[in-house]
């Protein structure tokens, strides 16, 4: 990298410039400019959340929470213990955990099958920074919380919308 002071080529990933002990630190990191690409970069995930959660307790049937989600035509149910998110009961954890027992989904909890403490973002997080931890972790959908305590959810399709509106309308 080179140093806007001194012109000096640094190593790419330097903090300082090796000449003129310059910050260089942050000058590689992407800036937001106007468009889609300020979108990304700025939105506040709280514009794009879509859904409202459906939110059940850790002894909630699987049964009852595969019920909520068909009739909701969502893929996942919020968990909470205490006013707290608890943990995330989605269609994955349906297919890989419970598909081929011969166990009545009625008679087993949310508790043992659900991911717990999932990833989650805060309202005032960007979109980019959702969608990231989506991509990371290999999820489609992130609940938004503030203090622990849920406020929203934010499916991949709901960003994808957004940013399909959004981007028609530049």
């Amino acid at each position: 990298m080179v140093c806007p002071r001194c012109g000096h080529n640094n190593f790419e990933g330097a903090d300082r410039c090796a000449n003129c002990i310059e910050p260089l630190r942050d000058r590689d990191v992407p800036q937001p400019t106007a468009g889609f690409q300020g979108l990304l970069m700025e939105e506040p995930i709280s514009a794009v959340a879509g859904h409202q959660p459906i939110v059940v307790t850790p002894e909630t049937s699987v049964g009852e929470a595969v019920r909520l989600m068909k009739q909701r035509r969502l893929g996942c149910v919020l968990v909470v213990e205490g006013g707290k998110l608890a943990g995330i009961f989605t269609e994955r954890d349906l297919l890989l955990k419970l598909i081929g027992t011969d166990k009545a989904l009625d008679h087993l909890y949310v508790r043992e099958y659900m991911t717990p403490e999932p990833e989650t973002v805060e309202g005032s997080d960007s979109l980019r920074i959702a969608l990231n931890k989506m991509s990371v972790g290999g999820f489609r959908h992130i609940p938004v919380v503030a203090e622990g305590q849920v406020m929203g959810l934010v499916t991949a399709k709901d960003a994808l919308k957004y940013l399909a509106r959004e981007a028609l309308k530049n």
